[in-house]
């Protein structure tokens, strides 16, 4: 009879579990399990390259949107290795013997710096005519755990000869015109590609580019400068190589004094879209120099160049009302100065458009 009863009582058990399983798997859930989510890994999508005669400058964006960089979990190593002058293609070969940096943390990121949101490294211990591979790996801050690393780079060390030489300025009316010679013999390999920078800066102010990007002339105007201060000019030459910039020796020559008396400088920039009244032609006022008003100039599909204003105009925009439909116009913008002399400075650079206004005049009688 005891024996009997158990049964019954571990039958009764064993149903029990079964409903209560049954029951869970039909809708009913346990408690829930809280979803494990991973933060996305950051990714260098490219390293920079320039090479200078004292080294190879590496950079690379640091992937985050927090510019503090205090609470910022990754660091970065570089990753540095010689490989042969002419087997830079075979990245698939067995591992190298890298040499590898410090990892720097963009928040105390010495001896590498913080530039523009991009961390920069230079390499000084090259030997010219030998080749390297780079690569960037990032790591977790604490664990120093490689988690991604950048695609490999490879270098070559080319020696790097004087591109340029004789730089000279002279100050005139419209500003100060730094000049330069260029060394034929050293820039065989720049073929095409041979470009400047050109910098600025008076007195204690950090040196500013001024030149745009790949700037080719061997002459330089600048027109925003005042009246008697002094400048100092720097020139870097440069070219494309293999994927890399190769920089020279940069020339600098010191205490230019602008002319008492310098015509404004032209508007930074100009841009001209079609209107109800015709073409207006728009332009933003330059830094500096004391301005009374603006000449605007059109270039006419032959070739000449008219004035289209009688008095200088105050400001922008000027809407151009004699331009013929289906032609296609330049037009510049000149500034004006204030000074009881007057005086014209350089026109801005020019912009051309095709006239698609085709106002009816009929309607416009009627």
């Amino acid at each position: 009879m005891k024996a009997n009863l158990m049964k019954m009582g571990l039958l009764k058990s064993c149903v029990l579990l079964l409903a209560l399983f049954g029951l869970a798997g039909c809708g009913r859930k346990g408690f829930p399990v809280p979803a494990i989510v991973e933060e996305e890994s950051p990714k260098i999508d490219k390293v920079f390259v320039n090479l200078y005669p004292d080294g190879v400058e590496l950079s690379w964006y640091v992937p985050t949107k927090d510019k503090s960089f205090s609470k910022y979990p990754y660091c970065f190593t570089v990753e540095k290795a010689e490989i042969d002058w002419k087997g830079l293609s075979c990245k698939e070969c067995p591992d190298l013997p890298w040499q590898k940096t410090q990892c720097f943390h963009p928040a105390y990121p010495d001896p590498a710096k913080i530039e523009d949101g991009k961390m920069v490294w230079k390499d000084s211990r090259i030997v010219v005519n030998r080749a390297y591979r780079y690569r960037v790996t990032v790591s977790d801050r604490d664990r120093q755990r490689v988690i991604t690393a950048s695609d490999p780079v490879d270098v070559r060390i080319y020696p790097i000869g004087d591109m340029m030489k004789r730089l000279t300025a002279r100050s005139t009316d419209k500003g100060i015109i730094v000049e330069w010679l260029i060394c034929p013999d050293q820039c065989k390999d720049a073929k095409n590609t041979l470009s400047f920078k050109v910098e600025k800066r008076s007195g204690s102010e950090p040196w500013r580019v001024v030149s745009e990007a790949n700037y080719r002339k061997t002459n330089y105007l600048d027109t925003e400068v005042e009246g008697g201060k002094l400048y100092d000019y720097r020139v870097t030459p440069y070219y494309e190589k293999d994927g890399i910039t190769i920089w020279g020796k940069p020339y600098m020559i010191t205490k230019v004094k602008a002319k008492t008396r310098v015509l404004p400088p032209p508007p930074e920039s100009i841009w001209v879209v079609p209107g109800k009244e015709g073409l207006e032609v728009h332009w933003l006022e330059p830094k500096g120099g004391k301005i009374a008003g603006y000449n605007v100039y059109r270039k006419q599909p032959d070739g000449s160049i008219v004035r289209l204003n009688d008095k200088p105009v105050p400001h922008s925009p000027f809407i151009d009302k004699t331009a013929l439909p289906n032609q296609v116009y330049g037009y510049a913008v000149s500034s004006v100065s204030s000074d009881p002399s007057g005086g014209e400075g350089v026109t801005s650079s020019w912009i051309e458009i095709r006239n698609v206004f085709t106002k009816d005049k009929e309607k416009e009688k009627k």
